[in-house]
């Protein structure tokens, strides 16, 4: 299964947390992880990215099924940002 994955500040009440958790729950974001970082509090969420079978006609030698370029690139920025709010 591969994952998408959604970093923010935490809010600074609990009702404003709490409204935060149910508009992402219900976008089917899941909090895995919280990371303080300077004197805020980062969210980690992840989803499950849908994987829709392609027909025969979108399947070539010149498209390949594999991610792009920009979605590489976006994952490591992810991680990369993960990394650095864990070393601070």
């Amino acid at each position: 299964m591969r994952w998408e994955y959604k970093v923010s500040n935490a809010p600074t009440t609990p009702r404003e947390l709490q409204h935060v958790l149910d508009v992402d729950g219900s976008e089917e974001w899941e909090l895995v992880s919280t990371t303080p970082v300077a004197s805020r509090l980062l969210l980690l969420f992840k989803r499950p990215i849908e994987y829709i079978q392609p027909t025969e006609e979108l399947v070539t030698e010149e498209a390949p099924l594999m991610q792009t370029e920009e979605q590489i690139l976006e994952e490591q920025v992810v991680t990369e940002q993960i990394e650095e709010s864990i070393n601070d």
